[in-house]
C-alpha cells in the first residue's frame, strides 16, 4: 500500500512543477497557436555572495551580466502582470527576482 501511494505521489510531481504555472500563446504569425512554456527562472541567490573586498573585473562583469538577465526576467514578468496573466507563482517569482536585483545592486555599490 505504501509503495502505491509513493508511486502516485511521484506521478503528481510534474503536475505541480512551477514551469506549468504560466503559459504564453503565440501571436498570429507562424502557424500553431498553442501555448508556449514559460522560460526557466534565472534567479540564483547562491551565485554571488556579497564581496568583502573589491571584486576582480571579470567577476564584476559576470555579476553585471547576471543582473542584466534578472532585469530582463523582471521586465517580462511585469509585462505579464500588466496583462493580468500572472498567477500566484508568477507573482512570487517577480518578488524573488526584484529581491535578487536589489541584493546585487547593494553588492555592486562601493
Amino acid at each position: 500500500m505504501r509503495l502505491r501511494g509513493f508511486v502516485f505521489g511521484i506521478a503528481l510531481v510534474p503536475i505541480a512543477a512551477p514551469g506549468y504555472a504560466q503559459v504564453r500563446t503565440r501571436g498570429s504569425f507562424g502557424g500553431n497557436r498553442g501555448p508556449l512554456p514559460t522560460p526557466p527562472s534565472v534567479v540564483a541567490p547562491y551565485r554571488f555572495s556579497s564581496p568583502s573586498t573589491t571584486m576582480a573585473p571579470a567577476d564584476q562583469q559576470e555579476m553585471l551580466n547576471y543582473r542584466s538577465q534578472l532585469q530582463g526576467q523582471e521586465q517580462q514578468l511585469e509585462n505579464t502582470q500588466t496583462e493580468g496573466r500572472l498567477g500566484p507563482l508568477g507573482r512570487q517569482e517577480l518578488r524573488d527576482t526584484q529581491s535578487e536585483i536589489n541584493r546585487l545592486n547593494n553588492s555592486l555599490q562601493p
